[in-house]
């Protein structure tokens, strides 16, 4: 009975032991998988010549520039209804070091939500699928 329990307590940390190796060759895969899809997009920094526009013109831009920052939040909430509650914590988990968090952040930032826009909305935080008429029409 004495070495049957022996057995047992070291096939359970064997085993406890292959699980956080599976946890980490998913962990490893899912960062691959995001670092892949975010190769695809190239940074673009948009240039104008501010010395062609006089000082009235360079108001108007500063003020256009703000416009689309507001709008740009509000197409976040009009793509999903979690986008917020998603991005808060994912800053929060990217604030800690989280590589994988910092390159989920990244990509939901391009794809504004955590749907993969070049793959059919498929998405790559968690397994919810994004609804019909997003969170722009009422939920059915």
């Amino acid at each position: 009975m004495k070495y049957f329990l022996i057995t047992i307590l070291l096939v359970s940390f064997f085993l406890a032991g292959c699980e956080k190796k599976t946890e980490q060759n998913k962990d490893a895969e899912e960062i691959t998988m995001l670092k892949e899809k975010i190769a695809k997009f190239v940074p673009t920094e948009l240039k104008y010549d501010s010395s062609t526009l006089d000082e009235r013109e360079k108001i108007v831009v500063e003020k256009l520039y703000l416009a689309s920052k507001i709008m740009d939040e509000l197409f976040l909430d009009q793509v999903y209804s979690k986008n917020y509650e998603i991005r808060k914590n994912l800053m929060e988990q990217a604030a800690t070091g989280s590589e994988k968090a910092k390159l989920e952040l990244e990509l939901f930032t391009i794809m504004f939500g955590p749907f993969d826009r070049l793959e059919h909305d498929a998405p790559f935080i968690d397994t919810l699928k994004k609804p019909l008429g997003a969170n722009f029409y009422p939920k059915i």
